[in-house]
């Protein structure tokens, strides 16, 4: 049984909860005074009135990790709290559009974010503050920090509320302010709704009214009030539309012209994010470049006369044996000769000699066909044993490479190694292939071919680095070099397209510019490199096209004079397609070059001097200059302090090279809550679980703990 003492101890800590609960009860009894209207609106600045509410309430600074971390312990008091100001106080706007500022601030933490949206029902308080022409600044001020950073789901509820916004130009079409941040609010919305390989249903297009929006978007841009902020988002939006919103905008002739005319600009980064733009357009009813050749196709054609101007053209450019068909055609007789060879001398490693040399010199080097026989007057094919451990021609690769690599010397290993490459690429087992020439390039880095398999895996930047490497190694064949360079064109070409349009600092910024200019080199070497029958060729052209846009903008007239010599490569390797009777492919980068020659002229005329106001407008941020705005309309800053959270001393923010000033918010200043991530989902939170081995993850439960654990052990430092 207890002891005495141990009675005593219990009543105590019953005496401390009841004393404890009475404080917290005290805590949350707040008197608020009939006067707090005035009071409120005697505070001066709309961070002042926050302020003083927030203090009134006693809610726990929202600037904070800590703050936040008390609010979570006691959401369902403070919500109250603010909910009972709010609706106690309904008619005074200066309270409850401090009120929602608040609420906007707490959606830094994602699980407050997402109690205030699916239980508080915070957006419907948010779109009735819409109504109040004094709340609507803050309205549109918390919208745009909410869209800011939120998931899909609560970026599609506010997406479908376009409409409403676009009725506040309406109302308010002189202010430049409104309109800034409405189409600030639609264009982190919408482009995230409508801007994701995924289609979004038919009822979210049908909501969000895209006539009107593309309507609305070139009427706000074309007006002298225009502001830079403005122009981003509408520019954002303009690009991000495209890949499911393609036949709206077709229909707005307008709206596509400012595209193109986008790509004009003196702005460089405006050029990039508007060829983003024109290529997410020619997506849609795009097709697949089938450049591979059909051997009995091929065969077919050498017997027949080619043109003359196409004799010419490989003529010009060399002797007949560097022609990419011709040498394709070689080296499917070649390889046809040596397997008839194998039969009668059995002989794998001469094979596997001649054909890692074969390898090299064109990618048709090795045809997939097989031994077979015809019984006697039947016709019928038998299963002749041959001698041989394969019956497909292909599958005598990996059979030749052990043959080779019998031999022992360092020689026959590159052989073997090329052979299982070349195999593992016919047979599509890529992350074979690039296990195996990382392995190759480990044992012997002065294989060109090692580069050029390693140049083939999905990853954009390991691809271009293999290219790169590969490029500088000797004893290059044409066929591997121009191949490479190639890989390396369109890697480049993908990364810079991506970096430019989502540079944020310096640095992300001169790497854009890099990609982008050494894609272009690389293109451009191509096309003189390259036999004007090479497969590439036209991928080659208009790669070389859309990133000389960014490169020279204006600096190319709209007749695309400049381009005489790539449209004459892009002529030719057409006619070498049609010899071949090959289909002309409306690949995505044909659709966007063929849009670009057809309309440029039609757009420049529409928009080349309002994109040339544009970039002047744009000039004020890379000077650093403030525009000049009307005093009354210039308040505090309410947007910064909705985005200006402290989080001490953990916070570990990357500003290697300072911030890049172009596509920035410049007066809206999205430095958006960096309170800590799940290592597992991506949840932002103050009230995350570190992982308590290494205290450097961090998880909203244990459910994210054990998903993320295959990957996480490897740098844990858990003890055995």
């Amino acid at each position: 049984m207890p002891g005495p003492g141990n009675k005593k101890a219990k009543n105590q800590a019953i005496k401390q909860k009841q004393k404890q609960f009475s404080q917290e009860q005290s805590s949350n009894q707040v008197a608020i005074p009939t006067s707090l209207p005035n009071d409120v609106d005697d505070t001066p600045g709309s961070i002042g009135k926050i302020d003083f509410l927030c203090k009134l309430l006693k809610i726990p600074d929202i600037s904070s990790r800590s703050g936040l971390k008390a609010i979570h312990k006691d959401f369902a008091n403070i919500y109250d709290r603010l909910d009972k100001t709010y609706t106690t106080f309904r008619s005074s706007d200066a309270i409850i559009g401090c009120i929602i500022a608040i609420y906007a601030k707490m959606c830094a933490d994602t699980i407050l974010r997402d109690r205030l949206f699916q239980e508080k029902d915070l957006l419907s308080k948010i779109m009735k503050l819409l109504e109040k022409s004094a709340c609507r600044l803050t309205a549109l001020q918390a919208l745009c920090a909410l869209t800011h950073r939120s998931d899909t789901k609560i970026r599609t509820e506010i997406a479908k509320k376009t409409p409403i916004l676009l009725g506040l130009l309406d109302e308010d079409k002189d202010n430049w302010k409104v309109a800034e941040l409405v189409l600030t609010v639609i264009s982190h919305a919408v482009v995230s709704v409508v801007g994701d390989t995924k289609p979004p249903s038919s009822m979210t297009i049908k909501a969000l009214d895209i006539p009107m929006l593309l309507h609305v978007v070139t009427e706000q841009v074309d007006k002298p009030t225009a502001t830079s902020l403005l122009i981003d988002h509408a520019l954002d939006i303009l690009v991000g539309l495209p890949m499911h919103c393609g036949r709206e905008i077709s229909n707005n002739s307008s709206a596509l012209n400012l595209l193109l005319a986008c790509t004009r600009s003196p702005d460089i980064q405006t050029r990039g994010i508007a060829i983003n733009g024109i290529l997410r357009f020619a997506v849609k009813g795009s097709e697949p470049d089938n450049i591979n050749y059909d051997p009995q196709r091929l065969m077919s054609s050498m017997q027949s006369r080619m043109p003359d101007h196409l004799v010419d053209a490989i003529m010009d450019f060399g002797p007949m044996d560097q022609s990419e068909m011709i040498g394709a055609a070689f080296g499917t007789k070649q390889f046809t000769s040596v397997m008839m060879q194998v039969v009668q001398n059995r002989n794998l490693f001469e094979l596997g000699m001649k054909v890692s040399d074969m390898i090299l010199q064109s990618e048709y080097a090795v045809v997939d066909g097989m031994f077979d026989s015809e019984v006697v007057g039947t016709g019928k094919r038998d299963n002749y044993d041959f001698g041989l451990p394969f019956r497909r021609w292909a599958d005598s690769l990996p059979h030749c490479a052990n043959a080779l690599r019998a031999g022992g010397e360092s020689y026959f290993l590159d052989k073997a190694d090329i052979l299982d490459l070349k195999y593992m690429i016919m047979k599509r087992r890529t992350a074979e292939a690039q296990e195996l020439a990382l392995k190759a390039i480990e044992r012997n880095p002065n294989v060109p071919f090692f580069y050029y398999a390693r140049s083939l895996g999905p990853g954009q930047q390991e691809a271009l680095r293999a290219a790169r490497k590969g490029l500088k190694c000797k004893g290059l064949t044409p066929y591997v070099r121009n191949a490479m360079l190639y890989r390396a064109c369109e890697s480049g070409a993908s990364l810079g397209l991506s970096a430019i349009q989502n540079a944020g600092t310096d640095k992300q910024w001169d790497e854009a510019i890099a990609f982008i200019m050494g894609a272009r080199d690389d293109a451009e070497t191509f096309m003189v490199m390259a036999p004007p029958d090479a497969r590439s060729m036209k991928s080659a052209v208009f790669h070389y096209y859309v990133l000389s846009m960014i490169i020279e903008g204006s600096d190319i007239d709209v007749e695309f004079s400049k381009m005489k010599n790539a449209e004459r490569k892009l002529s030719l390797a057409d006619d070498f397609a049609k010899h071949l009777n090959k289909p002309i492919s409306k690949t995505q980068l044909r659709q966007a070059h063929d849009l670009l020659l057809k309309r440029m002229p039609d757009a420049a005329k529409e928009w080349d001097a309002r994109i040339q106001e544009i970039a002047r407008l744009h000039e004020y941020r890379v000077r650093k200059e403030a525009r000049v705005i009307d005093p009354e309309k210039a308040e505090d800053n309410l947007a910064t302090w909705l985005e200006d959270v402290h989080l001490g001393e953990e916070d570990n923010h990357d500003n290697t090279g300072g911030p890049q000033i172009h596509m920035t918010h410049s007066r809206l200043n999205f430095n958006h809550v960096a309170l800590h991530q799940c290592s597992w989902c991506g949840t932002t939170s103050a009230v995350l679980r570190k992982c308590s081995r290494c205290e450097k993850t961090r998880y909203c439960d244990a459910t994210c703990q054990k998903q993320h654990w295959s990957t996480h052990k490897k740098t844990c430092n858990v003890t055995a």
